[in-house]
């Protein structure tokens, strides 16, 4: 599940650094996605990861 949501994320962040304005809206989500991620590496041996 976490590890789906994860893939997701990436691919959003690959899809929002590929255009190149961004807003500061765009800038604030790409760096709690990328906060989300750290969490997501940061405890990949619990259940939900799996």
């Amino acid at each position: 599940m976490l590890k789906k949501c994860s893939l997701i994320l990436v691919i959003s962040i690959f899809s929002l650094s590929s255009s190149y304005a961004l807003t500061d809206d765009e800038l604030k989500m790409l760096e709690a996605q990328r906060e989300a991620i750290k969490l997501v590496e940061e405890y990949p041996e619990s259940d939900t990861y799996k």
